[in-house]
């Protein structure tokens, strides 16, 4: 894959970050200063992305304190008895992280079986390194997607379609009990159509882009002919 679509990536997920930093603003007046401070923190970082000739290395730098500004935001819109006050995994030790845990992961095998439907190796991927049984391709096309996921599980907890009492405390990870899940994944059917349509979009640029690159070999070499 190609290291110069990393760009538009980070691009992409900065823009989105951005615009879910903006509406929680106009709905949070209290958290206005975590909230401003991030989009101060976002707006000259995307702006290097899109003026500089980057590494990948760089952009991952680049992303990342993105990214590190946008989660001291996000954290500062959850109640306190949540327990939200940084991302954690493997296992996820509250409500929040559990979560953002299970859509990713929900979100990452959507993007795996659009790839797999556009002819893509969902393992080659260009912005995340290739290791052994990781597919890198669908942690790539799911980095614009992750501030949805972001935002909506946010309108799940502002909205209390989930509560504290819908999760339990199991060897040490925080995860949904029974009530919690139907839950979850009623809400979860609305959200993945707008979010599969955008990683079919993304399978779909990319397959395209990929095939104007391709060498045109001709059939037969001369020392073929006879």
């Amino acid at each position: 894959m190609e290291a110069g679509l990393g760009p538009s990536l980070c691009q992409a997920k900065i823009v989105r970050q951005e615009r879910f930093l903006e509406r929680a603003l106009a709905a949070r007046s209290d958290c206005r200063k975590p909230l401003f401070d991030a989009l101060q923190t976002l707006q000259p970082l995307r702006a290097r992305i899109a003026g500089e000739l980057s590494t990948v290395e760089s952009l991952r730098g680049l992303e990342g304190a993105a990214q590190a500004a946008y989660m001291r935001a996000y954290t500062a819109l959850f109640a306190e008895a949540l327990g939200f006050l940084r991302r954690n995994r493997r296992p996820p030790r509250d409500p929040v992280n559990a979560c953002l845990s299970l859509g990713y992961t929900l979100t990452h095998f959507e993007a795996l079986r659009c790839a797999l439907a556009a002819g893509l190796d969902p393992f080659l991927g260009f912005f995340h390194e290739i290791a052994f049984g990781r597919e890198s391709l669908a942690c790539d096309l799911i980095e614009p997607v992750r501030p949805s996921v972001y935002a909506w599980v946010w309108e799940l907890f502002r909205s209390r379609w989930l509560r504290p009492e819908h999760f339990k405390t199991d060897k040490g990870a925080c995860v949904l009990e029974k009530t919690g899940r139907a839950r979850f994944y009623e809400h979860f059917e609305g959200f993945l159509p707008p979010a599969a349509r955008r990683l079919r979009g993304y399978c779909r640029l990319l397959a395209r882009a990929m095939r104007s690159h391709v060498l045109d070999i001709p059939a037969a070499d001369e020392e073929d002919e006879p």
